[in-house]
Formats: structure tokens, C-alpha cells, sequence
């Protein structure tokens, strides 16, 4: 499912940067174009500088205790107190009844810097700049920075509550304790009803998990729904929970478990929808495969109901599966299967995986039958080489299930159906490959190929099942990466994650910068990466194989936005930020009673759009974010916008396609062949593209319409 969905959501990484960077991060879970000349550039990213408790949070992109603890002194990295470091002693006892509390993560974050920079450890002793594990009996020794008040808290309750110790003189011992909540204290009511009828239902059961997807101790107790649908929980304020609700008959849901939901007068309700039932018939030859597993995939997002717009992802450990196998007639039952939710169906029969190429969807209760037909498999053989030509031996070869139209960047956390081995000559081949979508190319990170510097860029193959052979020739690059340092506004190193983004090509990789800053991403393909630093923004272009690239952190901006009455009345909208210039500069979220405010942002130009679901639009350009100071503020008008449907026709599987107003872009989606897309902009001249792969101009499309207006595009013909 990885695979199958990043074309999509490569298009949307930025996206997924917002909501990391807008996210509550009060529980943090330590558990988890052509080449340019060569040089060294120096270029500027924000770096979070906020203050005060409610920033206390785990955080490894920030830089400020990191770089501090570096240049004060290189003798704590031995541990313990030196000549510029002090030892905080803290005891961590329950608020409740005062009896330790063990295994937890702790750390002391020096006043004044917004985000620690602590390493998590499971001993309760270590260096500067790590936290630490309480032990048996609730104690951990906190190495910290000499002459600096510091504040002392757990990673769990840091917005509940910390402990300020004083500034101590080098070599010093400070012992206190800090007493911590342990047990639930908020009240969350909810009510199941049936999705389609709205009728309580009886009897629904609810299991609550952690936010990890682990779920929650015995303690909880079995809990279901009464008679008239209600259900209450007790839960701790400093956790993220999610409840899972099932019924028979019904199709489960993970829910937020979030505040404001205490009583029966005001509870949550949580809509069931009817399971559905796939009856899969495989055939070979016209007669019914027995045997063969079917497994339908989805991607667990879609199987929560979103109960707030800050709602925690439900990130269990596994994608969701449903599986069966074939009876004496070929026949494969599915049954309880959500309803609007996209599936993946992959089968196996002796040893040949296919993939079906297009989407699942159920409609709630129904039973769908769904035939497939089958061959005993194809030979994918073809040759690796450079892209200058010349055969690549010995290089360890991935085939994974990929539904995308344009070539991708292997993940180790890629599944591989089938692995190959090319010879002296490059040469390879892959046996016995089922219908379906695959991409093929070099083995990723901690592999074989990765460690000789080849990058594991993978093209896309579809299989019919029928061709007998398909030959290919696959071509990347070796020993081309961006390496450089990321450096604080006063010039000290700074840790971050440094992440090569190129939209256009849809490809995309990251790594972490080392203590004294440096960074090293790739191994890439020959091409022009925007490179980004830290949480908020874009810092610089690069092509790859550059060297000496310098990311300056600096103090990030904010902006308010507003969106104007609308006949009196109060709209909400989606807003989107996009920074001039930049792939990575995007920031979208949605207002609140026709307000919202952006913190953490990088300075710089952007365009702001407000868009609502029936139609309205707002478009201001030129809007400066300046670092540090007074935010900026804007209020944007709503009016009538222009709309375009795109299909797409093309060879592929799908599309990636954007709409540009003067060569902003204010609107994206991804298209699937057969399927349909909405662009919403405003009213007058305006551009679609469709993004068409590696290297290659897009195609264009240029409308003229008037407000309100709607018009269809088809896009690959």
C-alpha cells in the first residue's frame, strides 16, 4: 500500500509537513531541471525561537539545545558534570499517591529555548543534551548546562505541568521532585449510530488504543455502547486516544478520542455504515482457481472518522487486510469490508502474485462479485545501466506493487514481491510476473546497491499477464548526492532533517544532519532538488551531486489570515499558503470562525488562497512574511470561483495536474484513469497542467472562464 498511493501523495508532502508542523506535539512518541555549476551556497530556513512551557515538546529538528550543548563544553560527552555543566537529581513520584513513577522519559530543557533537542535514552543517567528513563524508583540524573535556569518535565505530561530548577554554578548538584498526574481525568462521551438511518445501535464494541495503535491495558475494561447508543470513557488529558468501534453487521472505526465531548447532553457521535462483501472468482483458461489467497489492503487513514480537524492519524504498526482463499469453484469471500473506502486486491496463485490495477470500492451491506482472470505469468527481463550507458553488474534488483504513472525513489520500508540479480553485463530478469502495476529498479537504503552509491530509482512496468516477455532497459545515476551543513543563525551547527524534494519529477528523499550539521541526502538521479531544512520551509535549490551547500536557520514569521463576511455571515474556508518560488512552500489548513493564524513560518513571499466546498475563492498575492515582530495580516474576500474537471485518457494509470494563475499555482490533484479531479481557481485566464514525467515538458491547457463557471478537461488524449 506504500507504493501504491505515493504518486499521490508525493504531490501532497508538503501537505503532510503542515500537518506536522500545525500538530499538537504535547504527547511526542520517542518510540517511533539541467545541471548548475557546482559551489557552496548560503541560504537562509526559520528556526523555532518560541518560548515558554507550552512549547515543551520532543522535538529532533530543533537546534537550540543541541548546538548550545556542543560549543559549551566537549568534556560532558563522557557524561556527567564538567567544568560547564551542572547535574539535576529529580525524583518523578505520582500526583495521586505519591509512588514512583518508572520508565519514564524525562529531561530538563534550558529556559528560553523553545524546543529541546534531548535524545531519548532507557537509562536514568547520561550525557548533556539526552533524556533519560526513570528508574525503579522513580529517579533519573539530568546533565545540564551550567548558569542556565532549566525547566524539568516529562515527554508525557509536559503540558500539564514541569518543575523549574535555578541556574547552577558548574559542578553543582541540584536534587528535587516532581509530581506528576498518572491517573484519567477526563470524561469522553460518545454515541453509535448507524450511518445511513442515524439509529442508536446497541451493544457496539469499544476498545481504546494509544496513539501508537497499541492497545490500551485491560484496566479500560470491556466497554459497549447502551441501548440507546452511548458509551463513556475516562481517559488521560496528556494522551492521544483513539477508541475502535465495531458492531456486528457493521464496519469498524478508529475515532479521536478528543475533549469536549464530556456528557450525554454533548456527546460525539459516531456513525457505523453497513460492512460490505467482495465474492472474488479467480479463473485460468475460463475454469475457477482453487487455492489462491486474495487479499484486499487499505491504508489505515481511511478507517478513521475524523472527529476534529487536529485528530491524530490512527497509526497502528500495519495497513489494515482482509484475506481469504478460493474454494473448489474459485470463489474467494471478503466480508466485512468498510464502505467508500479505496482497496488494493493482490492474489497468489502457485507462486505468481498479481495485482488488480485499478481501486476497490463498496457501496454499505452490498455484496459485489468481482472476476479475475489470471495467466501462469509473464518474464520481465531487460538491463541496468547508467545513464550514460554503461551496464551496471552485481546490482540487487526490486519488483514492487506501484500504481503510479512516473518513476519513484525504493523506500526500505517498501514491500518486495520479487527480487532479481543483474550479471557482468547488467542483465537481469524476473520470472513468472503476475498481472499488475510494478516498478522495478535498485534495492534502497541499508541494501547493496545504496551502499555503492547507486540510486534506487525504480520505473513502472504494467503487466497484462499475456505478453510472455517484456523487455526493458532501466537507467540511474551513481555517487550523486547534495551534501552540506545546517547552521544556526548565529552560525553554530544545528541538527535537522534535510529533506531533496523535485515536484515536477515526483521524487523525493531525505536524512538527518549530525551534530556538527553536516548532511548528506542521496544517492540521486541528475536533476534539480529544491533542499529543505528544518519543519517550516524551503531554503534552497540544489542540483544533485552538489557540495558545500549551507542552510541557515533564522527566526521564523507569522501571518494571520481572514477570511471576510460573506452577506454578514461568518464562512470558513480552506486556506493555502504558497511561497514564491518554492515547491516546498506550501502550508494549508483552514480557518475558524473566519480566522486563522500561522506560526513557525518561514519568511518570505506567498500567495494566500481561501477556497470553500461550493465554490467561493480568494486570491492575494505578494503577502510578506517577515521574520521575528508582529505577525502580518491579511483579510481575503470570498467570491464566485471558476472550476475545471479533468479526466484523464492517457496510457498511464494516472496523473498529477495542477492549476496556475500567472504561474502560481493554487490548486492541485491527482487523477486516475476513468476517474474525475476538481481544480477550483479564480474567475479570468487559467492554466492546467499535467505533470508527464521524468525530464519532459508538461502538457498545457489554457482556459479563459467566467465566475461560477464550470468546465471539463480531458487530459492524456
Amino acid at each position: 500500500m506504500r507504493l501504491a498511493v505515493r504518486w499521490f501523495a508525493v504531490l501532497l508532502v508538503v501537505v503532510a509537513l503542515v500537518v506536522a508542523w500545525l500538530r499538537d506535539a504535547s504527547t511526542p512518541n520517542p518510540d517511533a531541471a539541467g545541471p548548475r555549476e557546482r559551489g557552496s551556497v548560503d541560504v537562509s530556513a526559520p528556526q523555532d525561537v518560541s518560548g515558554g512551557a507550552d512549547a515543551l515538546s520532543f522535538d529532533r529538528d530543533a537546534s537550540g539545545v543541541r548546538a548550545e550543548a556542543t560549543n559549551s563544553a566537549a568534556s560532558s560527552r563522557a557524561g556527567g558534570a564538567s567544568a560547564e555543566t551542572a547535574l539535576i537529581r529529580v525524583r518523578v513520584v505520582a500526583k495521586e499517591t505519591g509512588a514512583p513513577v518508572v520508565r519514564e522519559l524525562i529531561a530538563a530543557q534550558p529556559v528560553g529555548v523553545g524546543k529541546p533537542s534531548n535524545s531519548p535514552t532507557n537509562l536514568p543517567h547520561g550525557k548533556l543534551g539526552e533524556a533519560q528513563q526513570t528508574d525503579a524508583d522513580g529517579r533519573a540524573e539530568l546533565t545540564v548546562l551550567a548558569r542556565r535556569a532549566h525547566k524539568v518535565f516529562l515527554f508525557r505530561t509536559a503540558k500539564l505541568n514541569s518543575l523549574d530548577t535555578p541556574a547552577l554554578e558548574p559542578g553543582a548538584v541540584h536534587e528535587c521532585e516532581l509530581a506528576t498526574p498518572t491517573q484519567a481525568d477526563v470524561v469522553f462521551v460518545g454515541r453509535v449510530i448507524d450511518g445511513e438511518t442515524r439509529a442508536p445501535i446497541a451493544d457496539a464494541k469499544i476498545v481504546p488504543h494509544e496513539w501508537s495503535g497499541q492497545s490500551l491495558p485491560p484496566a479500560f475494561g470491556l466497554i459497549r455502547s447502551a441501548h440507546d447508543g452511548y458509551f463513556e470513557l475516562r481517559v488521560k488529558s496528556w494522551e492521544r486516544t483513539l477508541a475502535h468501534v465495531e458492531a456486528r453487521g457493521y464496519a469498524w472505526v478508529a475515532v479521536d478520542v478528543v475533549q469536549g465531548f464530556e456528557s450525554r447532553a454533548k456527546p460525539l457521535e459516531v456513525p457505523l455504515f453497513r460492512a460490505a462483501t467482495a465474492e472474488v472468482v479467480v479463473l485460468m483458461q475460463n475454469r475457477g482457481v482453487a487455492g489462491a489467497e486474495v487479499v484486499l489492503s487499505a491504508d489505515r487513514y481511511q478507517l478513521q472518522a475524523q472527529t476534529s480537524k487536529a485528530a491524530a492519524i490512527y497509526a497502528t504498526h500495519e495497513d489494515p487486510v482482509w484475506r481469504a482463499s478460493t474454494d473448489g469453484l474459485g470463489v474467494a469471500r471478503l466480508e466485512g469490508l468498510p464502505a467508500g473506502v479505496r482497496f488494493e486486491m493482490q492474489l497468489t496463485s502457485a507462486g505468481v502474485t498479481h495485482m488488480q490495477s485499478d481501486p476497490l470500492y463498496f457501496e454499505p451491506g452490498v455484496v459485489r462479485r468481482i472476476e479475475v482472470r489470471i495467466g501462469a505469468g509473464v518474464v520481465v527481463r531487460g538491463r541496468l545501466e547508467t545513464s550514460a550507458g554503461e551496464p551496471i553488474a552485481d546490482a540487487e534488483l526490486w519488483r514492487v506493487a506501484w500504481q503510479g504513472p512516473t518513476p519513484v525513489f525504493l523506500s526500505p520500508e517498501d514491500e518486495a514481491v520479487a527480487l532479481a540479480a543483474t550479471d557482468k553485463h547488467g542483465r537481469f530478469a524476473f520470472e513468472a510476473v503476475g498481472a499488475g502495476q510494478w516498478a522495478i529498479g535498485p534495492a534502497p537504503q541499508s541494501f547493496g546497491s545504496w551502499a555503492r552509491g547507486l540510486a534506487p530509482l525504480a520505473q513502472p512496468v504494467v503487466v497484462r499477464g499475456d505478453e510472455g516477455a517484456i523487455d526493458l532497459v532501466l537507467r540511474t545515476d551513481r555517487d550523486l548526492y547534495i551534501r552540506g551543513h545546517v547552521l544556526r543563525a548565529d552560525g553554530a551547527p544545528a541538527r535537522s532533517e534535510v529533506s531533496a524534494f523535485n515536484k515536477s519529477l515526483g521524487l523525493w528523499m531525505s536524512a538527518d544532519s549530525d551534530d556538527d550539521g553536516s548532511f548528506e541526502v542521496g544517492p540521486l538521479v541528475q536533476a534539480d532538488f529544491e533542499v529543505v531544512a528544518g519543519r517550516s520551509g524551503v531554503s534552497a535549490s540544489s542540483p544533485a551531486g552538489a557540495e558545500g551547500l549551507v542552510l541557515r536557520l533564522e527566526a521564523p514569521g507569522s501571518l494571520i489570515v481572514r477570511s471576510a463576511p460573506v452577506n454578514g455571515e461568518t464562512v470558513d474556508a480552506s486556506v493555502t499558503m504558497i511561497r514564491a518560488g518554492s515547491e516546498f512552500g506550501w502550508m494549508r489548513s483552514n480557518t475558524g470562525g473566519g480566522f486563522r493564524r500561522f506560526d513557525d513560518v518561514m519568511p518570505g513571499t506567498y500567495s494566500v488562497v481561501l477556497r470553500t466546498d461550493d465554490g467561493l475563492f480568494a486570491l492575494r498575492r505578494g503577502v510578506e512574511v517577515r521574520a521575528g515582530g508582529p505577525p502580518t495580516e491579511v483579510e481575503l474576500a470570498l467570491r464566485a470561483g471558476a472550476s475545471v474537471e479533468v479526466s484523464y485518457e492517457g496510457a498511464d494509470v494516472g496523473c498529477q495536474c495542477s492549476l496556475l494563475v500567472d504561474g502560481t499555482v493554487v490548486d492541485f490533484t491527482g487523477v486516475r484513469r476513468g476517474g474525475v479531479g476538481y481544480l477550483l481557481g479564480p474567475p479570468g485566464t487559467l492554466e492546467v497542467q499535467r505533470h508527464t514525467g521524468v525530464n519532459t515538458p508538461p502538457e498545457v491547457h489554457v482556459l479563459t472562464l467566467a465566475p461560477g463557471e464550470k468546465r471539463t478537461l480531458v487530459l492524456g488524449k
